[in-house]
C-alpha cells in the first residue's frame, strides 16, 4: 500500500459504514468488534475531494497508535488492536490487502455522541472568520479588537453538532448531553498541548469525538487538529500549517465565491499537503512513518 494513494480497499468482510476518510467493516463471529480502515481520501468543508493524499491513512493510523502507547494511554478509547495484531481478530480463511495492518485497526462498536468536541488555544480558523463578522455562535463574548492567532488564557470550548453543517452548540446543552465526553476530550486536548509544545509544535485547536467517556474515531492528528511550528506562531499572522488546513486554504482559494464541489489538486499541491502530515508525524514521534511501522506495527 505504501506510495500508492488508496481511496477504496477490497476488504472481504461485511461493509458496515463509510465516512469521508474511513471505511468500517463487521468482523464475523466477533460480537461488537469492527475493522476500521483509513483511506487516503482527503476532505475539507465536509466535501471529499477527487485527489487523495498518498500514505495519509497510514499516517493517521500510526498516530492513533502512538498516542495510545504513551501520552493518552490512560484515557479510555475504542481501539482493541493495531498493527499485525489485527489479524488475530479477522477470519483466517480470507486474503487481505497487502499492508492492511498499516492503515486498519480493530475497534469496539460504540454509539457515538453526535457532537464534535472542539477546543481552541488560539483565535483561528472558523472562529476567527466568525469573529471578523462580529458573530458569536458559541456565546464566548470575546472582547473586541483581538488579532488573528490571539492566544486564549485557557482553552475555549466550541462544540458543534456532528452533521452536514456542523451547527454550533451551546456549552450548557453539551454538558447536559455528554458530560463524560466533555471531560475525556478536554483531558486529551490538555495532554496533547504540552506534549506537542515540547516538540516545538503549537496545538492551535483540536476536534474530538466520544462515546460516553471513551475517545473514538481519531485524535491529535493533522485531520482533526490545527498545528504549526511554535517559532512560526505570531499574533496577527497566519502561520505555515502542518495539517489539513493547508488543503482547506487551497480549496477556499480555488472555490472563491463559487459553489463548493469536489476538487482535483495538482501534484505540487498534493505533495505540499502530504509534506505537512509527514513533517508533523516525524516531529511528534521522532520517527519516520516507515521506521514507526517497522518497530511498532509489523
Amino acid at each position: 500500500m505504501n506510495n500508492v494513494a488508496l481511496t477504496t480497499a477490497n476488504i472481504p468482510l461485511p461493509h458496515w459504514h463509510s465516512g469521508k476518510v474511513r471505511n468500517t467493516y463487521q468482523i464475523p463471529n466477533r460480537k461488537q468488534l469492527l475493522l476500521m480502515v483509513a483511506s487516503d481520501r482527503l476532505s475539507t468543508h465536509n466535501i471529499v475531494h477527487l485527489s487523495p493524499v498518498p500514505e495519509k491513512g497510514e499516517l493517521l493510523t500510526a498516530l492513533s497508535a502512538f498516542w495510545l502507547m504513551g501520552p493518552l494511554g490512560s484515557i479510555s478509547h475504542h481501539i482493541v488492536a493495531w498493527g499485525r495484531r489485527i489479524y488475530k481478530y479477522l477470519p483466517q480463511e480470507h486474503e487481505y490487502p497487502l499492508g492492511l495492518h498499516h492503515r486498519a485497526i480493530v475497534i469496539h462498536e460504540r454509539k457515538v455522541t453526535r457532537i464534535e468536541f472542539i477546543f481552541r488555544n488560539y483565535l483561528a480558523g472558523s472562529l476567527w472568520r466568525a469573529y471578523q463578522k462580529s458573530e458569536d455562535p458559541y456565546r464566548l463574548r470575546l472582547r473586541q479588537g483581538l488579532p488573528l492567532m490571539h492566544r486564549f488564557s485557557q482553552p475555549v470550548f466550541t462544540p458543534t453538532e456532528k452533521s452536514e453543517n456542523d451547527e454550533p452548540l451551546p456549552y450548557g446543552d453539551v454538558l447536559g448531553r455528554a458530560p463524560a465526553g466533555v471531560v475525556a476530550t478536554r483531558r486529551a486536548f490538555n495532554i496533547g498541548t504540552p506534549y506537542l509544545a515540547e516538540r516545538g509544535i503549537t496545538l492551535i485547536d483540536g476536534k474530538f469525538e466520544a462515546s460516553g467517556k471513551t475517545l473514538v474515531d481519531e485524535w491529535l492528528n493533522g485531520d482533526c487538529c490545527r498545528m504549526a511550528w511554535t517559532k512560526d506562531v505570531h499574533e496577527g499572522e497566519e502561520p505555515p500549517w502542518l495539517d489539513k488546513e493547508i488543503a482547506r486554504q487551497i480549496a477556499m482559494q480555488k472555490w472563491g465565491d463559487g459553489p463548493k464541489s469536489p476538487l482535483e489538486f495538482s501534484e505540487y499541491e498534493t505533495n505540499r499537503i502530504a509534506a505537512g502530515y509527514h513533517t508533523a508525524f516525524e516531529a511528534i514521534t521522532n520517527m519516520t512513518l516507515s521506521a514507526f511501522q517497522k518497530e511498532h506495527m509489523d
